[in-house]
C-alpha cells in the first residue's frame, strides 16, 4: 500500500510548477477602468483575469506585459503585473 505525501497533492504541484515557471508574459486584452478588472492573453490563446490593485503601473489595454499566476478564490488570476518595455507580444 502507497502512503500519502503532502507533496503529491495537486496544490503542491500546481505551486512546484509555478516556482519554476513564475514570470510570465501576455498582452492587456481588455481593462475596465471604473472596476479596476481586466484580462490579460496569454501566448496560448486563452485569458487570465486580474485587477488594477495587483499592477505595478496604470495599465492601457494593449500593453505587453510581465505577471505571475496565484490561486484566487475564482481561480487563477495575474499578480505582479508590470509593463514590459519595448516588447512585442
Amino acid at each position: 500500500m502507497a502512503k500519502f505525501k503532502s507533496e503529491d497533492t495537486h496544490s503542491d504541484a500546481r505551486e512546484r510548477n509555478q516556482a519554476e515557471d513564475p514570470l510570465k508574459v501576455g498582452k492587456i486584452e481588455y481593462f475596465e477602468k471604473f472596476s479596476g478588472m481586466g484580462r490579460i492573453l496569454q501566448s496560448d490563446v486563452t485569458t487570465i483575469p486580474f485587477h488594477s490593485r495587483r499592477t505595478t503601473y496604470p495599465v492601457r489595454e494593449g500593453d505587453v506585459v510581465n505577471y505571475r499566476l496565484e490561486m484566487g478564490p475564482s481561480g487563477l488570476q495575474a499578480v505582479d503585473i508590470a509593463k514590459r518595455p519595448g516588447q512585442a507580444f
